[in-house]
C-alpha cells in the first residue's frame, strides 16, 4: 500500500439508507483502507428521530491529497444531510 496517513472520520444525523455504503463507496473509489469502523442507531429522546452515528479510522495512501478528501467528503455529507469531519491522527 505505501505510506499513509490515518484520519478518523466522524459522522452523525438523522438516519436513511445509503450513508454506510456511499461514504464507504467514497473512500474505495480512493485506495482509502478502512481500519476500523463502528456505527450506532438511536432514537432522539425529543422528537423520536432515528439518528444514525458512525466513527471510521482510515489509512489514506499519501498519493491522496488531504484537500481534495476534505472536499469530497464535504459534498458527499452535504448530498446525505450528515454532519461529517475528518480528523487527521
Amino acid at each position: 500500500m505505501g505510506e499513509v496517513d490515518r484520519f478518523k472520520i466522524t459522522t452523525s444525523g438523522v438516519d436513511h439508507a445509503g450513508i454506510v455504503f456511499k461514504v464507504c463507496r467514497l473512500l474505495a473509489d480512493r485506495g482509502i483502507n478502512i481500519a476500523d469502523m463502528k456505527t450506532l442507531r438511536n432514537v432522539s429522546a425529543e422528537s423520536g428521530t432515528p439518528l444514525f452515528e458512525m466513527d471510521i479510522i482510515v489509512e489514506v495512501p499519501r498519493a491522496v491529497s488531504e484537500q481534495v478528501l476534505r472536499d469530497d467528503l464535504h459534498h458527499l455529507a452535504n448530498e446525505l444531510m450528515i454532519d461529517l469531519v475528518l480528523k487527521k491522527m
